[in-house]
C-alpha cells in the first residue's frame, strides 16, 4: 500500500496493490493449491465484481518487480 501526502501531510493520491509472490510466474510450474490460490485472488480482485475494488492484484515473481523496485 501506498500513500502520497502533501506538504501539509494531507492524504492525496492512494495505490493499493496485492501482489502474491511465487518462485514463477508460469501457473504450470505451481503446485495445483498454489495455482487456486492465485486464480481465486485473480477472481477477487480482477474479476468483475472484483475491479469495482480499486485493488489491482498481480502475481510477480520477486519484491524487486514491485513498483518501486523494493519490498513494502
Amino acid at each position: 500500500m501506498w500513500e502520497e501526502t502533501d506538504q501539509f501531510g494531507e492524504a492525496g493520491e492512494k495505490l493499493y496493490l496485492v501482489r502474491e509472490t511465487k518462485g514463477s510466474t508460469n501457473l504450470a510450474e505451481l503446485y495445483l493449491s498454489e495455482q487456486q490460490k492465485i486464480k481465486c485472488g485473480s477472481r477477487h480482485f480482477n474479476g468483475a465484481l472484483g475491479g469495482a475494488t480499486g485493488v489491482d492484484f498481480k502475481l510477480i515473481q520477486k519484491a524487486d518487480d514491485l513498483p518501486g523496485g523494493k519490498a513494502v
